[in-house]
């Protein structure tokens, strides 16, 4: 058993509930600390394939980027495939 596949356990369980609930709040603290981590490296990007943290940072500090954005900014549009 993994705590990874509780998201895909029988709900129904308050004790499995429960712990899917735990999972999703220690996964979200994960990435405020990987951003706070970035922020206080001074880092100029947060590259990150989770759409989720793209959408809701709302620093000034960073640039949060997909990999793939991040490719396209810093080519200047280029065509590069």
């Amino acid at each position: 058993m993994s705590v990874y596949n509780r998201p895909f356990d029988d709900q129904t369980q308050p004790r499995i509930w429960l712990e899917t609930l735990a999972f999703a709040v220690i996964l979200q603290m994960i990435d405020a600390l990987h951003l706070a981590c970035a922020e206080a490296a001074e880092s100029e990007y947060f590259l990150t394939c989770d759409d989720r943290v793209v959408r809701r940072y709302q620093g000034e500090k960073l640039r949060v980027l997909n990999p793939v954005d991040f490719v396209v900014s810093v080519m200047g549009g280029e065509r590069w495939l």
